[in-house]
């Protein structure tokens, strides 16, 4: 049994829950067509509040970060001391998604030990699809009343004819992107496109947004690292966690194997005047 059982337990507890809140405001939600990347829903605050509440109410010494106002137990801390243990939630991801109601959501929760994912959850309630990971577990998925099944990310070694998931509202220079073979897919919510990564439905995830936080991709960051894939920003660099408000400059997420080769074709392909639209 792992060290994190309990937390996972928890966790797991917690999402399923706030997803079903979350699903119930969605049936209930009138469509906005053109809903800004800005939005926030009742269905965010009343998610987070869930999720806040029970680990609060389990681990009380336990830092909370949440992208909406903070409850529980709030850090605000610059310098978190050695070991901090941090929950990392995004209440709904790809909010868009959930106001346009074209089902692109999801929520997403991770612990953080000293800067570390160490177990993460993605919930996509209308598809009632949970993918986690546990530390030296690996990344599991569990849809409707299935039994978990592990999974693992794709052993493509080729870039050409990769798949490439991006978010919708991601001006990236597709004609170059496809110039080298790659199959787009586009979707909101970073949750989403980093679990199809680690399940191995997409090789790779490229986003040259500046301002990502902790809570946009925490928990899809463990998936993919459990079901052996890579993650970076879009320069190669490792991403740790521990500020609240770091801005994360792109994201790259792999299968690992073309890690270096998307480096090379996505930054060659990439605008440098892009990076302003969030996914």
């Amino acid at each position: 049994m792992s060290d994190l059982q309990k937390e996972w337990q928890v966790a797991r507890e917690a999402i399923l829950q706030a997803g079903r809140e979350v699903l119930r405001l969605y049936e209930e939600y009138t469509p906005i067509p053109d809903a800004p990347a800005t939005i926030t829903t009742p269905a965010d605050l009343a998610s987070q509040e869930i999720l806040s509440h029970v680990l609060s109410s389990t681990f009380p010494q336990d830092l909370l970060w949440g992208e909406e106002a903070e409850l529980g137990k709030p850090a605000h801390a610059s310098i978190l001391p050695a070991q901090a243990r941090i929950w990392i939630m995004d209440p709904i991801d790809g909010s868009r998604g959930f106001a346009r109601k074209n089902d692109e959501f999801s929520i997403m929760l991770a612990l953080v030990i000293n800067g570390v994912p160490c177990l993460g959850l993605v919930y996509e309630p209308v598809q009632a699809r949970l993918t986690w990971a546990l530390r030296n577990q690996g990344t599991w998925i569990e849809e409707k009343d299935g039994p978990p099944r592990q999974c693992r990310v794709s052993d493509r070694k080729i870039i050409g004819g990769a798949t490439l998931i991006v978010s919708r509202s991601e001006k990236g220079p597709r004609y170059a992107w496809q110039q080298y073979g790659l199959r787009i897919v586009e979707t909101y919510s970073a949750g989403i496109k980093l679990a199809a990564v680690a399940r191995g439905e997409a090789e790779l995830y490229w986003s040259t947004y500046t301002g990502f936080h902790p809570w946009d991709l925490c928990a899809g960051h463990m998936l993919i690292l459990e079901a052996g894939g890579e993650v970076t920003d879009r320069y190669g660099s490792p991403i740790v966690y521990r500020r609240r408000e770091q801005n994360i400059p792109g994201i790259l997420a792999s299968n690992g194997l073309l890690h270096q080769q998307a480096l090379e074709v996505l930054g060659r392909a990439d605008n440098p005047h892009q990076g302003t639209t969030k996914t």
